[in-house]
């Protein structure tokens, strides 16, 4: 059976009031050990609970296609230095597949980006997708709800995709924007597109021990999310990365390592999210209100609301889809903590 976030979180919610999974790099399933970091292809990984999709497409002997690795190389410094993965083709009909088929509820995200022949890309999304899958719009993603968003595969370009298209295809036609904003950006709720912060991975040449990877890349998320808290508008989303890039290292044996912690361990990934999310509400506390109360018993917060993984399973998935009954006890908690402290301050 497939993770269902409709029926999990409520289908009123709104994008940035939920946490879910994301796949880092994600056709790559196949490659070296240096560079493969996925197991299952999209339909696989929809169906454990992936919920966006990170895509590198590029020109292949095959075609269009994705890759890991630098796009500019040759097709034969890449074998060596790289792998090609899925095509833009497969991903594309996995992706309809799974929202005409056991995710009819769903919604898909493809973030096209670090690509080549954005152009290429974004007429086979249309066409590939078509009027029924394909969700068109205009206005800030972030606000959409699941109802507004079930069904569909919403497709999402980097600024240098917008810019190489030009304004021959817009979110009126299926291509919507993605922006990782800087310090002190606020939502704009009349962008066509995904607003969020945060960024991931460590240096590929960090040439030090597995552990050490591991432990800059935690390092690195708790201060991008803290900076998030502290400088965005709430409604942006926090992306959360539990990834370590190298480049010689096998990447399975990595994440691994990260996966492989007690739950009350301080170095998992539960314990790292409920501190941030902890500390979000806490920056909150005091200037709640009960307009901000929603029907849904969730009061908004900046917060990591997804978590780009590696090798995605069910498993993690779960770790990750578990945060979103976490994060509505925490926040009602607050508010409630919240009121009282305000009532006896009135006694």
């Amino acid at each position: 059976m497939p993770v269902l976030y409709r029926d999990f979180c409520g289908a009123d919610k709104q994008l940035n009031q939920i946490i879910f999974a994301g796949a880092h790099d994600a056709g790559i399933t196949g490659g070296r050990h240096n560079v493969k970091t996925q197991h299952a292809g999209i339909r696989l990984q929809a169906n454990a609970g992936v919920r966006i999709f990170d895509v590198r497409i590029t020109d292949t002997p095959v075609g269009l296609a994705t890759y890991h690795g630098n796009a500019k190389l040759n097709p034969a410094e890449k074998h060596k230095r790289g792998a090609y993965g899925e095509t833009l083709f497969g991903v594309l009909h996995e992706a309809k597949d799974f929202v005409e088929n056991e995710g009819r509820s769903e919604f898909l995200i493809l973030k096209f980006d670090k690509c080549k022949n954005y152009g290429s890309i974004a007429q086979a999304c249309m066409g590939i997708l078509g009027d029924r899958v394909h969700y068109r719009g205009t206005g800030s993603l972030n606000t959409k709800t699941l109802t507004n968003l079930q069904g569909r595969v919403v497709t999402v370009f980097t600024k240098a995709g917008l810019d190489e298209i030009g304004p021959h295809f817009d979110s009126t036609n299926g291509i919507f924007g993605c922006k990782s904003l800087k310090d002190d950006a606020t939502h704009n709720s009349t962008y066509s597109g995904l607003q969020y912060y945060g960024k991931g991975g460590t240096e590929p040449l960090f040439a030090y021990s597995q552990n050490m990877k591991i432990n800059e890349n935690r390092k690195q998320q708790k201060r991008l999310m803290r900076q998030g808290m502290n400088t965005t508008d709430r409604d942006v989303m926090g992306m959360m990365y539990w990834t370590s890039t190298g480049l010689l290292e096998s990447i399975k044996q990595r994440n691994d390592k990260m996966w492989d912690k007690k739950s009350d361990s301080s170095t998992s990934l539960q314990s790292v999210w409920k501190k941030l999310v902890g500390e979000s509400i806490a920056m909150r506390t005091g200037r709640t209100n009960g307009a901000e109360y929603s029907a849904g018993g969730i009061l908004k917060v900046f917060m990591p609301n997804i978590v780009m993984i590696d090798f995605a399973d069910e498993a993690k998935c779960k770790i990750i889809r578990d945060f979103n009954s976490v994060a509505s006890t925490r926040l009602v908690e607050a508010f409630r903590e919240d009121h009282r402290r305000e009532n006896l301050r009135v006694i």
